[in-house]
């Protein structure tokens, strides 16, 4: 069990991956930290990773209409292309960034015996 805990005091977030429980991190949080906070605790895990042959290394630069950029790194399939993933982007509202631009720094492929 893990919990991520959002932690922002100003202009200031930091976030920490705690191993405990959603329980145990507000406990932590209310003991420990200054500013607000949110805990999201993981109460299910989706996927499989038994079949994945092949995928795509993925790092883009995320940036809205004001210039405001964000970083976003992930494993994406193997059938998602760069004009899907900037679709799927584009749009969104990530680390406050409303995404109007998506720039490839990496997009290698990936091997798993």
């Amino acid at each position: 069990m893990k919990s991520l805990v959002v932690n922002q005091l100003g202009d200031d977030t930091v976030r920490h991956y705690l191993p405990m429980t959603g329980v145990n991190a507000v406990t932590f949080a209310t003991d420990i930290f200054a500013g607000t906070w949110k805990v999201f605790e993981e109460t299910s895990s989706l996927g499989s990773d038994t079949a994945v042959v092949n995928a795509n290394k993925v790092g883009v630069q995320l940036v809205d209409s004001v210039g405001h950029k964000t970083y976003l790194r992930m494993i994406a399939k193997s059938t998602m292309s760069s004009d899907d993933i900037r679709t799927a982007l584009t749009g969104l509202t990530i680390n406050g960034v409303l995404v109007d631009k998506v720039v490839f720094v990496d997009f290698s492929p990936l091997t798993f015996a």
